[in-house]
This record gives C-alpha cells, sequence and structure tokens, in this order.
C-alpha cells in the first residue's frame, strides 16, 4: 500500500512538472501562460516538501549520521539545501501570484 501511495506521489508531482514546463515555455512563446496555475504547482510543490519529504529526509539523515558521524558534513548541506529550496520557493511564488495581478510578457526583458 505505501509503495502505491509513493507511485501515485511521484506520478502527481511529474505531472504537475510536466504542466508546469508547458506554462513557462508558452511565456517564452510569447503566450499568456496560466500564472494563477503556475502558482498553484509551485505552491504544491513546496508544501509537499516541507510537510511530507523533507521531514521524511531530517529523520533519515538524523539517523545515517548516528550511524555514520562522518557522514555530518555531507548531511548539513543536504539541510543547508532544504533551507534553500523554502526559501526560493517562497519568492518564486510571490513571484508568480504577482504576475498574476500585473501581467509579465516576454518582450520585457
Amino acid at each position: 500500500m505505501l509503495l502505491s501511495i509513493g507511485k501515485a506521489i511521484i506520478c502527481t508531482s511529474l505531472t504537475y512538472l510536466t504542466c508546469y514546463k508547458k506554462q513557462v515555455g508558452s511565456f517564452f512563446e510569447g503566450k499568456q501562460p496560466n500564472y494563477r496555475l503556475i502558482a498553484k504547482i509551485v505552491e504544491y510543490m513546496r508544501d509537499y516538501g516541507d510537510r511530507i519529504h523533507h521531514p521524511r529526509e531530517d529523520v533519515a539523515f538524523s539517523l545515517l549520521v548516528e550511524r555514520y558521524p562522518d557522514m555530518q558534513l555531507v548531511v548539513n548541506r543536504l539541510l543547508q539545501e532544504h533551507q534553500m529550496i523554502a526559501e526560493t520557493s517562497a519568492q518564486l511564488l510571490e513571484h508568480f501570484n504577482g504576475a498574476e495581478l500585473d501581467v509579465i510578457r516576454p518582450e520585457t526583458f
């Protein structure tokens, strides 16, 4: 059962990433992307990481360091990446939410 849930989460995430790439791609093709949809995808990916994925990794990392103390530096780096992902996701979400209100077009770059 757990494996099935894991597969469903991966499939859902891949579907969201495919949709995200399509929307961002439309921006660079000079078309109007759905900024609300992009923001919702970023929000889902951020929330999933913060609520489910990263806490599980944190437990695994703790057990790894307990068993192999020499892995502490590697684990510290991964924990820093979690923090950076959280901060970057929040900024990205803010930009896409703002883009929905003030339409950004490719020719403005």
